[in-house]
């Protein structure tokens, strides 16, 4: 084997092996998330949806992780979801599944429907005052 290919060899498994590093990672931190949602949120088990998805943004900020920029922040909170409704062990209906099975049901069909992303993204425009609710015009008038 020649040096050339030996290199190429050595990179690769490098690569591969920071891409691992990169997935078990990502694992680790959807489980602390989740954790975290579960353990600190008063009457999680209640919650609609859409609070859920609030709740996974207010704990994806807090995180070390608020060093990312806002693109990734949400591919973590979308991946966190998706993991919600997809159960704990990436089977549907099983025993460790933390949500009701009609919560799971939204979920689903939300994530199925790309519409969780869609719905970060209008929260994180609302938190940045991007659309024009709420805001009064003022008049003044002069004699």
């Amino acid at each position: 084997m020649s040096s050339t290919e030996n290199s190429s060899q050595i990179s690769s498994q490098d690569h591969d092996q920071t891409l691992l590093n990169h997935v078990n990672h990502l694992e680790t931190l959807i489980e602390s998330i989740i954790y975290q949602l579960v353990n600190t949120t008063t009457n999680f088990k209640v919650l609609n949806v859409y609070m859920i998805i609030v709740n996974v943004l207010e704990i994806v900020e807090k995180l070390e992780v608020s060093k990312l920029q806002g693109s990734s922040k949400q591919q973590i909170a979308c991946a966190v979801i998706n993991r919600l409704a997809n159960g704990l062990d990436n089977i549907q209906g099983t025993n460790d599944d933390i949500i009701s099975p009609s919560t799971r049901d939204v979920l689903v069909m939300l994530v199925k429907n790309k519409l969780v992303d869609s719905f970060i993204s209008a929260l994180i425009k609302a938190t940045k005052g991007v659309f024009n609710i709420n805001k009064t015009k003022r008049w003044c008038c002069f004699k």
